[in-house]
Protein backbone atom coordinates (compact mmCIF):
# COMPACT_ATOMS: atom_id res chain seq x y z
CA UNK A 1 0.00 0.00 0.00
CA UNK A 2 1.77 2.90 -1.09
CA UNK A 3 1.42 6.44 1.46
CA UNK A 4 -1.71 8.00 -1.12
CA UNK A 5 -4.02 5.03 -0.74
CA UNK A 6 -2.93 5.46 3.22
CA UNK A 7 -6.42 7.41 4.11
CA UNK A 8 -8.54 5.31 1.15
CA UNK A 9 -10.57 2.40 2.31
CA UNK A 10 -11.26 -0.73 0.32
CA UNK A 11 -12.64 -4.13 1.00
CA UNK A 12 -11.63 -4.95 4.68
CA UNK A 13 -9.83 -1.73 4.77
CA UNK A 14 -12.41 1.08 6.16
CA UNK A 15 -11.31 4.80 5.60
CA UNK A 16 -7.82 5.71 7.92
CA UNK A 17 -10.09 8.56 10.32
CA UNK A 18 -13.19 6.08 11.09
CA UNK A 19 -10.64 2.96 12.33
CA UNK A 20 -10.95 2.36 15.66
CA UNK A 21 -7.94 4.82 17.46
CA UNK A 22 -4.75 2.97 19.43
CA UNK A 23 -6.53 1.92 23.04
CA UNK A 24 -10.09 2.73 22.16
CA UNK A 25 -12.54 0.04 22.28
CA UNK A 26 -14.89 -0.83 19.70
CA UNK A 27 -17.61 -1.28 21.97
CA UNK A 28 -16.91 1.29 24.84
CA UNK A 29 -19.87 0.85 27.22
CA UNK A 30 -19.64 -3.14 26.32
CA UNK A 31 -21.92 -5.49 28.79
CA UNK A 32 -23.49 -4.14 31.57
CA UNK A 33 -22.34 -4.90 34.75
CA UNK A 34 -24.45 -6.71 36.93
CA UNK A 35 -26.17 -8.13 33.54
CA UNK A 36 -27.84 -11.87 34.43
CA UNK A 37 -27.33 -14.57 32.31
CA UNK A 38 -31.14 -17.25 32.34
CA UNK A 39 -28.94 -19.81 34.73
CA UNK A 40 -27.88 -17.01 37.40
CA UNK A 41 -32.13 -15.70 37.72
CA UNK A 42 -32.63 -19.61 37.23
CA UNK A 43 -30.80 -20.42 40.14
CA UNK A 44 -31.64 -17.46 42.10
CA UNK A 45 -35.49 -18.58 42.00
CA UNK A 46 -34.89 -22.67 42.90
CA UNK A 47 -32.55 -21.28 45.72
CA UNK A 48 -35.10 -18.96 47.29
CA UNK A 49 -36.68 -20.56 50.80
CA UNK A 50 -40.18 -20.66 51.23
CA UNK A 51 -42.55 -22.13 54.09
CA UNK A 52 -43.69 -25.41 53.95
CA UNK A 53 -45.09 -27.30 56.37
CA UNK A 54 -44.45 -31.31 57.18
CA UNK A 55 -46.22 -33.25 60.10
CA UNK A 56 -47.76 -30.20 61.27
CA UNK A 57 -44.67 -28.32 61.53
CA UNK A 58 -43.65 -25.15 59.61
CA UNK A 59 -40.56 -25.65 58.25
CA UNK A 60 -38.51 -23.48 55.45
CA UNK A 61 -37.06 -25.53 52.24
CA UNK A 62 -35.18 -23.93 48.51
CA UNK A 63 -37.82 -23.89 45.62
CA UNK A 64 -36.26 -26.83 44.36
CA UNK A 65 -36.63 -29.20 47.51
CA UNK A 66 -40.47 -28.23 46.79
CA UNK A 67 -40.46 -29.40 43.48
CA UNK A 68 -38.65 -32.31 44.60
CA UNK A 69 -41.02 -33.64 47.62
CA UNK A 70 -43.86 -32.86 44.83
CA UNK A 71 -42.96 -34.91 42.18
CA UNK A 72 -42.10 -37.66 45.28
CA UNK A 73 -45.62 -37.45 46.58
CA UNK A 74 -47.14 -37.66 42.50
CA UNK A 75 -44.96 -40.60 42.12
CA UNK A 76 -46.11 -42.01 45.40
CA UNK A 77 -49.83 -41.47 44.15
CA UNK A 78 -49.80 -43.39 41.42
CA UNK A 79 -48.35 -40.79 38.71
CA UNK A 80 -46.18 -43.10 36.28
CA UNK A 81 -45.05 -39.80 34.61
CA UNK A 82 -43.83 -38.02 37.98
CA UNK A 83 -42.21 -41.82 38.81
CA UNK A 84 -40.45 -41.42 35.47
CA UNK A 85 -39.00 -37.95 35.55
CA UNK A 86 -37.98 -38.38 38.81
CA UNK A 87 -36.32 -41.59 37.86
CA UNK A 88 -34.45 -39.52 35.15
CA UNK A 89 -33.69 -36.82 37.33
CA UNK A 90 -31.82 -39.52 39.76
CA UNK A 91 -30.21 -41.40 37.52
CA UNK A 92 -28.82 -38.42 35.49
CA UNK A 93 -27.49 -36.78 38.71
CA UNK A 94 -26.24 -40.34 39.69
CA UNK A 95 -24.09 -41.10 36.48
CA UNK A 96 -22.97 -37.58 36.52
CA UNK A 97 -21.61 -37.54 40.25
CA UNK A 98 -19.75 -41.60 39.61
CA UNK A 99 -16.22 -41.53 38.38
CA UNK A 100 -16.17 -43.56 35.27
CA UNK A 101 -15.31 -47.13 36.13
CA UNK A 102 -12.34 -48.88 35.42
CA UNK A 103 -12.58 -51.87 32.50
CA UNK A 104 -11.45 -55.56 34.03
CA UNK A 105 -8.96 -56.77 31.00
CA UNK A 106 -8.45 -59.89 31.60
CA UNK A 107 -5.45 -61.96 30.16
CA UNK A 108 -7.60 -63.53 27.26
CA UNK A 109 -8.73 -60.01 26.51
CA UNK A 110 -5.01 -58.48 26.44
CA UNK A 111 -4.12 -61.13 24.58
CA UNK A 112 -6.76 -60.98 21.67
CA UNK A 113 -6.35 -57.34 21.48
CA UNK A 114 -2.12 -57.90 20.91
CA UNK A 115 -3.67 -60.70 18.21
CA UNK A 116 -5.78 -58.22 16.24
CA UNK A 117 -2.85 -55.49 16.32
CA UNK A 118 -0.57 -57.95 15.17
CA UNK A 119 -2.56 -59.41 12.36
CA UNK A 120 -3.68 -55.29 11.15
CA UNK A 121 0.10 -54.43 11.01
CA UNK A 122 1.08 -57.28 9.04
CA UNK A 123 -1.74 -56.47 6.44
CA UNK A 124 -0.89 -52.72 6.62
CA UNK A 125 2.92 -53.91 5.94
CA UNK A 126 1.39 -56.15 3.06
CA UNK A 127 -0.39 -53.31 1.60
CA UNK A 128 2.81 -51.15 1.76
CA UNK A 129 5.63 -53.73 0.57
CA UNK A 130 7.58 -53.27 3.65
CA UNK A 131 8.27 -56.18 6.03
CA UNK A 132 8.65 -56.23 9.83
CA UNK A 133 11.27 -57.30 11.85
CA UNK A 134 9.56 -56.29 15.49
CA UNK A 135 6.65 -58.58 15.84
CA UNK A 136 4.19 -57.90 19.18
CA UNK A 137 4.29 -61.99 20.77
CA UNK A 138 1.18 -62.91 21.81
CA UNK A 139 1.14 -64.21 25.07
CA UNK A 140 -0.16 -68.30 24.65
CA UNK A 141 -0.32 -68.96 28.37
CA UNK A 142 -4.06 -68.91 28.57
CA UNK A 143 -5.39 -72.27 26.45
CA UNK A 144 -8.24 -70.51 25.50
CA UNK A 145 -6.12 -67.79 23.44
CA UNK A 146 -3.97 -70.64 22.05
CA UNK A 147 -7.33 -72.59 20.52
CA UNK A 148 -8.32 -69.75 19.20
CA UNK A 149 -5.55 -68.77 17.03
CA UNK A 150 -4.83 -72.62 16.26
CA UNK A 151 -8.67 -72.52 14.96
CA UNK A 152 -8.18 -69.39 13.10
CA UNK A 153 -4.75 -70.99 11.05
CA UNK A 154 -7.14 -74.23 10.26
CA UNK A 155 -9.66 -71.73 8.67
CA UNK A 156 -7.23 -70.22 6.71
CA UNK A 157 -5.59 -72.99 5.05
CA UNK A 158 -9.23 -74.25 4.15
Amino acid sequence: MSKDDAGKGGYGRPPSDSRFKPGRSGNPSGRPKGARSLRSDFNKVLKKRVPIREGGKLRYARRQEVILLKQRAKALQGHTKSAGQLLAMWAKREFRDTPPSQFNVTTNDGAIVEDFLRENREAAWASTGTTSTDETAVNASNNDTAGVADDDKKGANQ
